[in-house]
Order: structure tokens, then C-alpha cells, then sequence
């Protein structure tokens, strides 16, 4: 049959005005808890981030992101202009610290402007992402560095896509 749970709670304090309510000394009010701000919980928010061995110029970066709970769930893209550049290893800033650096999902293209799709691979550290290139030149699938030449040589429109999930610090 049915069962219904009960909650035992030692104290409940309702408060008048905006003091909000408290339950077992957990306070709940304005869409805080204990002064975490929830409200945005599972809200998409942009972020900027910091370029390393690029340059924005007249290109296009959207950043966007969410976190719920240790979650984190990004993309980013990078639509270049004719002042835009990428001059090596680029990486950029992570919107939220990272937990680890040995594990995340993520899907990274470099798309040269009505000629090809150049899969890639994210690198990690805690707080950064560097933007890998793969190579088949040899036997197995590698990382390449980025540089103005790698994997084409860099012109207007063309693009840098990627999406990310990983565990915050």
C-alpha cells in the first residue's frame, strides 16, 4: 500500500517581514539558503572569458554556462573577423574552478570557412582549457598545439566551437 514519510523537524520559525523562515536553524529567504543564492540555480549566464595566444579583434565570442550543484555545463565559440587571430597554444579561462583535471565531456571543432571541420580536444587544468588540434599523422590519433597555421591557417569567419561538462572545485 501507500506509505507516507514523515519529516521530524525540532524547530520551525516563521518571521514577519523579510527575515524569512527557519527550519532546524536552516535559513530560507529571498531565494537564499544559509546565504547560498539559489534563484539562478539551472540559469544559463555568460562569462568572459581570458584569451591566451588569440586575439578577439572584430571576431565574435558567445560564453555561456550553468552550474547545478558540482555540475558545470558550458560552450563556447569563437567566430573570427578579419582582425581575429590565433597565434599559438591557445587556451582560455574556465567559467567555474575545475574539481579535477582528469576527467570532463567535451566536443571541440575548428571549422575552416566552407572547406573543412577539424575535430579537436580540450585540454584541462583546474582553472583553464586549452584548445587542441588532432593530427593523424602517425599511427595514432595526437594532440597539435594551435598556432596561426594549425590546423589551417586562420581567416575571417572561420570558427572555434566548444561544449563542456566537468565537476567544480
Amino acid at each position: 500500500g501507500n506509505t507516507m514519510s514523515e519529516i521530524q523537524v525540532n524547530t520551525i520559525n516563521e518571521y514577519t517581514g523579510a527575515n524569512g523562515v527557519t527550519i532546524d536553524s536552516v535559513l530560507i529567504k529571498d531565494g537564499e539558503v544559509d546565504g547560498v543564492d539559489v534563484s539562478a540555480l539551472g540559469t544559463w549566464q555568460d562569462w568572459t572569458p581570458t584569451l591566451t595566444n588569440a586575439t578577439q579583434g572584430n571576431g565574435t565570442i558567445t560564453a555561456r554556462y550553468v552550474q547545478i550543484g558540482k555540475l558545470v555545463v558550458g560552450m563556447f565559440t569563437f567566430q573570427l573577423g578579419s582582425t581575429s587571430a590565433i597565434s599559438g597554444d591557445m587556451n582560455i579561462t574556465l567559467p567555474v574552478t575545475a574539481a579535477r583535471t582528469d576527467f570532463n565531456l567535451a566536443s571541440l571543432s575548428f571549422i575552416e570557412n566552407g572547406v573543412k571541420d577539424v575535430k579537436g580536444f580540450p585540454v584541462l587544468s583546474t582553472t583553464l582549457c586549452y584548445l587542441r588540434a588532432q593530427k593523424a599523422s602517425t599511427t595514432y590519433v595526437e594532440n597539435a598545439t594551435l598556432s596561426s597555421s594549425v590546423p589551417f591557417t586562420w581567416g575571417t569567419n572561420d570558427k572555434i566551437i566548444l561544449g563542456f561538462s566537468y565537476e567544480a572545485a
